[in-house]
C-alpha cells in the first residue's frame, strides 16, 4: 500500500491554465477551478468534464486535493442531502475514511447539507450550505476523458 502511495505521488504533471488547475494522477485526473461556484453548478461543471467533485476517499486523496487548492476552502464530492446525517459520495459509496473536523457534520441551522474542506491550518472537513460559493475540484477517470481537451477549457 505505502509503495503504491509512493507511485502516485511520483506519477504526478501539473499545468495550470486560466483560473483552472490540470493534474493528472495513475488512475484519474483531477482539475482545479478558482472560480467559486455553489455545489450544484460546481458539479455540472464536472459533470460536463466527465467526472465528479473529488470524494477523498482516503488519506492520501486528502493529501493530494489539500496540495492542489493550497489554502481555498473548496467543495469536496460528498452531501447528505438524501438522507440527513448519512454523507454519502456522489458517487454514492458511503465515507469510510473521514477528516471531519471536532463537533463536525453539526448541520448547523439546518441547512447544511454539502461537504467542505477547510484551507486553513487544520485542513479538515466541514458541512456547509450547498448554496453558498466556493472552488472546487473535479476529479475525471482518466479512461473516461482525453486529457487534451481539458487544457481547452
Amino acid at each position: 500500500m505505502a509503495v503504491h502511495h509512493i507511485l502516485v505521488l511520483f506519477a504526478l504533471s501539473k499545468l495550470d491554465v486560466e483560473g483552472m488547475s490540470f493534474q493528472q494522477t495513475v488512475n484519474r485526473e483531477l482539475v482545479y477551478t478558482a472560480v467559486p461556484l455553489n455545489f450544484r453548478r460546481a458539479s455540472k461543471v464536472c459533470e460536463q468534464l466527465g467526472g465528479i467533485i473529488a470524494p477523498l476517499k482516503t488519506r492520501m486523496d486528502d493529501m493530494l486535493i489539500s496540495a492542489i487548492r493550497g489554502k481555498n476552502d473548496i467543495w469536496i464530492g460528498g452531501t447528505d442531502r438524501e438522507i440527513e446525517g448519512e454523507f454519502r459520495w456522489l458517487d454514492g459509496d458511503l465515507l469510510n475514511y473521514t477528516n471531519w473536523r471536532q463537533g463536525e457534520p453539526n448541520n448547523a441551522k439546518g441547512d447544511e447539507d454539502c461537504m467542505i474542506s477547510e484551507g486553513n491550518r487544520r485542513k479538515q472537513w466541514d458541512d456547509r450550505p450547498c448554496h453558498i460559493r466556493l472552488p472546487f475540484v473535479c476529479a475525471i477517470d482518466v479512461d473516461s476523458v482525453d486529457s487534451k481537451y481539458l487544457l481547452f477549457i
